[in-house]
């Protein structure tokens, strides 16, 4: 029983790639002008990460709603590509990366990646 516990214990939580794609058909979304596919690939830590739950804690001492966009810009780590992003990753990247309103349909689905636990253990 003690290793079931040691190995409980033990257990943390990884950085999880989330892959930009088309939820509906599994495929890249966008082209350059040549025609080759533009992917994404977007680093996340999930609600069990200690990103996330320093967030929490300080909302909660506020006694504030959660932000979304704050849950994206803390659980966000990093990202590489081929072209789908215009920039490396940044802080400032981020930044403009959350505050475009027609990427809303990417932070959805950020959102649903980083609380679903499957994906980071």
């Amino acid at each position: 029983m003690s290793s079931i516990k040691s190995s409980i214990k033990n257990t943390k939580p990884k950085i999880s790639t989330y892959f930009v794609v088309n939820e509906a058909t599994g495929l890249p979304i966008f082209e350059d002008e040549d025609g080759k596919q533009l992917t994404g690939e977007i680093q996340l830590v999930g609600r069990h990460s200690k990103q996330f739950i320093d967030y929490v804690s300080e909302i909660s001492e506020k006694n504030e709603k959660s932000d979304y966009k704050e849950i994206l810009k803390r659980c966000i780590v990093g990202w590489t590509d081929n072209g789908f992003f215009e920039k490396q990753f940044s802080e400032e990247a981020l930044n403009e990366l959350l505050n475009d309103v027609e990427l809303d349909w990417l932070h959805a689905q950020l959102l649903q990646h980083i609380y679903n636990k499957v994906n980071f253990f």
